[in-house]
């Protein structure tokens, strides 16, 4: 028999048992007869030899003790060398992603440009509808004007009394002084002027003074403060200062049209051409504009009774061909542009159903019946005029 030290694989070798213990696999205690403390030998498991001709003994199931050079983890396989096939499938798969990666990067910016577009789209819209509130608010505030100028104009109780007219210094160099200063109303002067106005008799330079009036240079803010001082005049002294004044301001609109021209007096000729010769100094496209909507303030007022040269000049303005005078063209376009943003509704009638107009015209059958015959005279824009503006 061989003895060996170790049991079974995951087993102690078993305790001795004492006398009268609990025997085999017991803790030894003492049995009945335990009496002394002698150390009994440790009993190991012992493998019977094989027999010299008899069947083989199993052996104990011990593992074999791991070889100081071998390693715990295994080592990859060897990898394989890369071939040129291998290489070009590599490329091409990274040529691949590569454009997946632009394609997206270029679907993200062509994102970004359309989301950046639709608000700059966004942002003018919101830009273009603050100013035509804005051109709307003040289009209602000149008419709000415009109507309480009127009903001063026509009222008979603002009338000025001649006995009044007659207390103002007549002398010629007032009326100088003041003629000049007619030559230069704005905004900032009207209050002056007026009050001056109250003070002079100019009834017999009514002519000095409508030219005056006709040759001030002008800026938009200008015109409601002419209109006023002309409404002043028309209290004061009548159709007599609005007849000189819209044969004078019809011809600075338009100094070479021939039905405006027609209206000179054989007496007059030589006067008509001194004034002729002083508006064109101050005949420039701007200043032709602003002298026609002082004819179209002047007949919504009060101070010219018929809208019929009005209308004359829209014909004129009408009559503008591109391919004759391109400048002349283009001044009468923003002319008729001007007249229809703010006069459209007062001559033209666009209003919105059960509106009543406050324009005189639109009182009597007689001004209204006028106004349609004036209207049907204008000549019809060929289509190619829309052509060449754009």
């Amino acid at each position: 028999l061989v003895c060996t030290g170790m049991g079974p694989r995951g087993e102690r070798p078993p305790k001795p048992a004492g006398d009268g213990g609990r025997g085999r696999g017991g803790r030894g205690g003492r049995g009945k007869g335990a009496g002394d403390d002698t150390p009994r030998p440790i009993a190991h498991s012992v493998v019977p030899a094989p027999a010299p001709n008899g069947p083989s003994v199993p052996k104990p199931n011990v593992l074999p003790l791991p070889s100081p050079n071998t390693s715990s983890s295994k080592k990859p396989p060897p990898r394989a060398p890369s071939t040129g096939a291998g290489k070009k499938t590599t490329a091409e798969r990274d040529r691949a992603e590569q454009r997946v990666r632009e394609e997206q990067a270029r679907v993200a910016a062509a994102a970004f440009a359309l989301e950046a577009q639709r608000q700059a789209v966004l942002d003018e819209k919101t830009r273009l509808r603050d100013l035509q509130d804005e051109e709307l608010r003040k289009i209602q505030a000149a008419r709000a004007e415009r109507n309480r100028l009127r009903s001063i104009t026509t009222d008979p109780a603002q009338k000025i009394p001649p006995e009044t007219i007659k207390k103002g210094d007549s002398s010629i160099k007032k009326n100088t002084a003041l003629s000049k200063k007619l030559g230069k109303v704005s905004e900032e002067s009207r209050a002056t002027t007026l009050a001056d106005l109250q003070t002079t008799n100019c009834g017999k330079y009514l002519t000095e003074a409508a030219a005056a009036l006709v040759s001030c240079k002008l800026k938009a803010p200008d015109v409601a403060a002419v209109v006023e001082v002309c409404s002043f005049l028309h209290r004061a002294y009548g159709s007599e200062f609005g007849t000189v004044f819209v044969e004078k301001l019809s011809l600075a609109v338009f100094p070479d049209a021939k039905v405006f021209q027609q209206k000179k007096g054989k007496g007059n000729d030589e006067a008509s051409a001194s004034s002729h010769s002083d508006d064109q100094s101050n005949n420039t496209p701007l200043q032709r504009r602003f002298a026609f909507r002082v004819l179209c303030e002047a007949h919504l007022v009060g101070v010219l009774e018929s809208a019929k040269p009005v209308f004359l000049c829209v014909a004129e303005f009408c009559k503008a061909r591109h391919g004759t005078d391109s400048d002349n063209f283009a001044h009468s376009l923003a002319s008729l542009a001007s007249f229809a943003k703010l006069y459209g509704e007062e001559f033209i009638g666009a209003e919105d159903e059960g509106e009543k107009s406050d324009h005189p015209e639109s009182k009597t059958s007689e001004d209204g019946t006028q106004k349609k015959r004036m209207l049907q005279t204008l000549p019809r824009t060929p289509n190619r005029v829309q052509g060449d503006v754009a």
